[in-house]
């Protein structure tokens, strides 16, 4: 006879944790932020666009969440650059600022572009791309790495881009 695997209900499993997610405006951060108010998750929701986070709060009012998880109480819209260290700085100060801390992370801003060739994309749009998908991970580390007083989780911290660990 085996054991019964016992699940934690959904809208229980991030009961109590603050979540900062970048790009929260876009389908993949969007996405996420969604499913972590329907975990019970706290989130700070991060995009540089004011329009996009204005559309991303519309959209989340309208989703079906547990009873005590209100977009008044567990969402906190923040317009910040990834790419620069005081928008970080901003972003996360003003999260520990609601909530008292921060316990994960999702690196989810990024920056494509259409292009079929590297010979047909400038080098203006390669720049923003690699400021944007790279060094905006490069700022999060920096700011993150010894800030073990606000973030009490930090040794289990992933920092994810792009739904990769």
């Amino acid at each position: 006879m085996s054991t019964p695997i016992i699940q934690t209900p959904i809208a229980d499993r991030l009961s109590g944790q603050v979540a900062l997610i970048t790009g929260g405006a876009g389908n993949i951060g969007l996405a996420t932020v969604s499913r972590f108010l329907q975990e019970g998750a706290k989130v700070a929701l991060v995009d540089i666009s004011p329009a996009g986070l204005e559309q991303a709060l519309s959209t989340l009012t309208k989703l079906d969440l547990p009873e005590d998880v209100t977009p008044e109480s567990h969402i906190l819209c923040i317009q910040a650059d990834v790419t620069s260290a005081d928008g970080v700085q901003k972003y996360v100060n003003e999260t520990v600022k609601a909530w008292g801390r921060l316990d994960t992370a999702f690196l989810c801003a990024g920056f494509s572009y259409n292009s079929t060739s590297i010979f047909d994309t400038t080098e203006e749009t390669w720049d923003k791309a690699m400021k944007i998908n790279t060094r905006s991970g490069t700022s999060h580390f920096l700011l993150l790495h010894d800030q073990s007083d606000i973030c009490p989780s930090i040794s289990r911290y992933q920092i994810c881009r792009d739904g990769h660990a």
